[in-house]
C-alpha cells in the first residue's frame, strides 16, 4: 500500500509541472476569457547585474501567455521593486504589451504578467518583443504560436 501511495504522490506532483516556454494544453478556460484554453509560461530572472529571459517561447491560439517575474532574492530592493515591461518590438501587434512589478505578498506561482493571445494570430507565426527591467536592462526573445 506504501508503494502504490508514493506512485500516486509522484504522478501528481509531475503532472503539475509546466516546462517553461512550452505551450500547455488544458480543457480549463483560461483567464483571458471568449473561451480560450491553454497557458505558456516565460520565466524573467532578474537582479543586480542579471537579466535572463527564454530566448523562444511557444504560444497559442487563445492561450493565456504568463511571464513569470523572478528577481533574485536578497538583492537590492531597487531591483526587487523593479517595473517589468513587455513589449512588442517595433511593428509588432498592439495585443504584446504588459507591465507591472513583482509582489512579494503574492505566492511565485502568482507573481507574473499576463498577456492573451488573439484568435487572429496563424500557425508558425513568430514574435520579436522586448522585456525591460527597471535599473537592469533590455532583452529582445521570440515567441512562435504552435498548433
Amino acid at each position: 500500500m506504501n508503494k502504490l501511495a508514493t506512485a500516486t504522490l509522484l504522478a501528481v506532483s509531475v503532472a503539475g509541472c509546466t516546462p517553461a516556454g512550452k505551450l500547455v494544453n488544458i480543457d480549463t478556460p483560461n483567464e483571458c476569457g471568449a473561451g480560450g484554453t491553454g497557458f505558456s509560461r516565460t520565466p524573467v530572472m532578474y537582479g543586480d547585474s542579471l537579466l535572463s529571459v527564454l530566448g523562444y517561447t511557444e504560444i497559442g491560439k487563445g492561450s493565456e501567455w504568463r511571464l513569470m517575474l523572478k528577481p533574485r532574492q536578497g538583492d537590492d530592493p531597487k531591483y526587487v521593486n523593479a517595473r517589468v515591461t513587455i513589449k512588442a518590438a517595433p511593428g509588432g501587434p498592439a495585443w504584446l504589451e504588459a507591465r507591472g512589478e513583482f509582489d512579494p505578498r503574492k505566492p511565485a506561482k502568482e507573481n507574473f504578467l499576463r498577456i492573451c493571445v488573439p484568435d487572429s494570430v496563424e500557425r508558425n507565426d513568430e514574435y520579436k518583443y522586448e522585456v525591460e527591467v527597471e535599473n537592469v536592462g533590455v532583452l529582445d526573445p521570440r515567441a512562435k504560436v504552435i498548433r
